[in-house]
C-alpha cells in the first residue's frame, strides 16, 4: 500500500546492520501469519532456501491445539467488476498516495470528477448561448 511505502538503502555503509534488522523482521512477520515460532520458520528457511517454498511448508501447520490455527492463503483474485473500478478510479477507499488523506474532501476524486463535468457543461452551455447571439 503507498501508506507504507519505504526505501531502506542497505548498501550504504551506515546501514551495513540493515540486513539482518530487515530480515529478522520478516521473519517474524512471517512467522506470525504462519502460527509459528520466529526459530521454526527460520529453521525452515534455512533448511529450504525459498520464501514461497518455506510459506507454502508451513501454511496450516500452525497451533492447532486451541483450534484452528492461522495461515496465509492465497488470494483468489478476480477480475474487478465495474463497482471496484468506480471506487478505484473515485478514490472512495484508498488514496493514491498517504497526502490524500490529508486533502480536503473537495479536492479528491470523485467530487473534482464532479465538478470538472459540471464545469465542461457549464462551459457548453455558455458557448452555446455566445453563438446564438452571433446569429
Amino acid at each position: 500500500d503507498s501508506e507504507c511505502d519505504v526505501v531502506i538503502d542497505a548498501a550504504l555503509p551506515a546501514n551495513a546492520d540493515t540486513p539482518p534488522a530487515i530480515a529478522a523482521l520478516r521473519t517474524r512477520l512471517l512467522a506470525e501469519h504462519l502460527d509459528v515460532s520466529p526459530e521454526d520458520f527460520a529453521a525452515r528457511f534455512a533448511e529450504i532456501g525459498s520464501l514461497v517454498d518455506t510459506i507454502e511448508a508451513l501454511r496450516g501447520q500452525g497451533d492447532t491445539l486451541h483450534g484452528p490455527g492461522k495461515t496465509m492463503d492465497l488470494l483468489d483474485l478476480e477480475k474487478p467488476g465495474p463497482l471496484d473500478q468506480f471506487i478505484a478510479g473515485n478514490e472512495l477507499l484508498d488514496p493514491e498516495d498517504a497526502d490524500g488523506f490529508f486533502e480536503p474532501l473537495h479536492k479528491r476524486g470523485l467530487r473534482m470528477r464532479w465538478r470538472e463535468g459540471l464545469s465542461r457543461l457549464r462551459g457548453r452551455r455558455r458557448r452555446r448561448r455566445q453563438r446564438k447571439k452571433q446569429r
